[in-house]
């Protein structure tokens, strides 16, 4: 039983193209993916995810828009800002393969101007209650844990004589700011 890791990312990639109309008139008018290894099942999952529905709106992804640079944030904060430096600023859109990947990712972003941060539209597969308060908007996604393991007991209480490969849909968590927070002291 795993995460439904292809429906998670798929429906991430089309709320990031919904939220900021993509143009591809040049390279930073595209959505990147960041972060992951290839040869993982999650991440490969996420990835071809990311290349169906990007080819489904007429936008198939050259090999640079997909960067496979693993889990590690250093990694992360030297791919976006090589990615940056060659686009000469922040892409239309960033899909963050993962948390750990985010954290580093957000090592470069902390040092843009917000203006730069809002004009391109950001998604993180996966969730960070703190994260999504950050002063602009992130898309998440959220595994269902409790639904992993409430599958997972049903699956031991039924005895399975068969190996079965059982998928959990993710939550899709909708962005919100720190503007959104009533509690934040804007002072």
């Amino acid at each position: 039983m795993v995460s439904d890791n292809y429906k998670g990312a798929a429906d991430l990639t089309r709320r990031l193209l919904a939220d900021r109309p993509i143009t591809d008139a040049t390279p930073r008018d595209r959505i990147y993916l960041i972060g992951g290894d290839a040869g993982d099942y999650a991440s490969a999952r996420r990835i071809e995810a990311f290349r169906d529905v990007l080819t489904e709106a007429g936008r198939p992804p050259p090999p640079g828009q997909i960067i496979a640079c693993g889990y590690a944030p250093r990694s992360a904060m030297r791919e976006i800002a090589a990615l940056c430096g060659r686009l000469g600023g922040l892409p239309a859109g960033i899909f963050v393969n993962s948390l750990t990947v985010f954290e580093g990712v957000l090592g470069h972003l902390s040092a843009l101007p917000l203006e730069d941060l809002r004009a391109s539209v950001i998604g993180c597969y996966d969730y960070d209650p703190f994260a999504a308060y950050l002063q602009f908007p992130v898309h998440m996604v959220r595994q269902d844990a409790h639904g992993l393991i409430r599958e997972a007991y049903r699956m031991i209480d039924d005895d399975p004589h068969d190996l079965v490969l059982k998928m959990v849909e993710p939550e899709q968590i909708a962005p919100r700011t720190f503007y959104d927070n009533p509690f934040a002291d804007r002072g």
